[in-house]
């Protein structure tokens, strides 16, 4: 089996709040630039730390994603990165989500993925079947809710 890839879904509510914060801290070094006319050191500073920031959140939306191989599931969310052995994957609670925890994730109603012991990280891919189908298929003994 190659390897699957997914998208992360993005939800509206979750897009329209990351891109009205790059949007308004845009807006907010623009104001102060015009305003000020004058670079001096803090100024560059703060004007890269925004810059930074805008950088990050976008990363967020735009390049979270997850794939499956035979064995581990990978996920990559900006700058988290991590993979599940996916033969220590327990239970997939479907349609679910996860307000607090390890969220690489843009999206609600999802899938929380339990493994190892007492471990859970919450994944958005477009397609909640499909993600829940491939993995049934190489852990059978996947119990799904």
């Amino acid at each position: 089996m190659d390897k699957v890839y997914f998208k992360s879904a993005k939800d509206p509510l979750f897009r329209s709040i990351m891109y009205g914060t790059v949007i308004f801290l845009f807006v907010l070094s623009t104001i102060q630039y015009l305003t000020t006319k004058t670079l001096n050191t803090s100024d560059i500073f703060g004007h890269l730390t925004l810059l930074l920031t805008n950088g990050l959140l976008i990363s967020i939306i735009e390049g979270t994603n997850y794939s499956i191989d035979k064995q581990h599931v990978y996920y990559r969310s900006s700058f988290l990165r991590g993979k599940i052995p996916i033969n220590k994957i327990t239970k997939l609670e479907v349609g679910k989500t996860m307000w607090i925890g390890y969220r690489p994730a843009t999206s609600r109603n999802g899938i929380v993925v339990h493994y190892g012991k007492y471990r859970k990280i919450y994944f958005s891919p477009r397609s909640n079947e499909k993600f829940v189908e491939i993995l049934s298929k190489i852990n059978e003994d996947l119990i799904v809710e």
